[in-house]
């Protein structure tokens, strides 16, 4: 059997295919361990980079949720935080010797809850009780008293950074319990100023009797 000759064109270049070996080895090994001036401008390159990367904006403001009503024609608002429920108001006992801005106590499932009115506190004319008039109950760790709405429209949403504080169109007193309004007019109370108030309470003595 006779073997044909090797062809010119099928001659392996032993050389060069060392020579491309030797190559690939230098530059891994220098990929894994660089040099100090390599690793210095791997580090400066990766800066660079960095630096062209946007950093995301920050966030506006802490979203909270609030419960709003309507107050006269004006649009109030209150964390949720602060609202244990809001019921349907129907009727009151007034309360002798109460403070100004309680108009009196309605029976919230066996307790006797004081009733608040902000109308009353923030000089707004008062509509009068109707099928809208809601009971905001106002607590924390317990029910502490409800405030009279002439109307609840729900939860919503908004961001701290959209409050803005008052520019001086309310009284001083308001302004105690103010914790700022919204562009869109929603004018946002202090659920804790409002807890702590001591105008929001009925007066101890009222139901002791007197003296002999």
């Amino acid at each position: 059997m006779s073997v044909s000759p090797r062809r010119p064109g099928n001659v392996i270049d032993w050389a060069a295919i060392h020579a491309r070996m030797e190559r690939a080895e230098a530059a891994l090994s220098e990929a894994l361990n660089p040099s100090p001036l390599r690793a210095k401008a791997i580090m400066d390159a990766r800066a660079r980079a960095l630096a062209q990367v946007p950093v995301p904006a920050q966030p506006p403001g802490v979203r909270i949720d609030v419960v709003e009503f309507c107050l006269g024609r004006e649009r109030y608002a209150i964390e949720t935080c602060f609202v244990h429920e809001v019921i349907r108001f129907v009727d009151y006992t007034p309360v002798p010797e109460a403070t100004e801005s309680i108009i009196g106590v309605t029976n919230f499932r066996g307790t006797v809850l004081p009733v608040v009115d902000l109308c009353r506190l923030f000089n707004i004319p008062r509509q009068g009780l109707t099928d809208l008039s809601r009971l905001i109950v106002l607590g924390e760790k317990r029910i502490e008293f409800g405030i009279l709405a002439d109307e609840a429209r729900g939860r919503t949403e908004i961001s701290t950074a959209d409050i803005l504080p008052d520019s001086g169109g309310m009284s001083r007193i308001s302004r105690v319990y103010l914790r700022g309004l919204t562009r869109e007019a929603l004018i946002i109370l202090d659920g804790s100023a409002l807890l702590a108030g001591r105008g929001l309470a009925i007066n101890e003595n009222a139901n002791r009797s007197p003296p002999a």
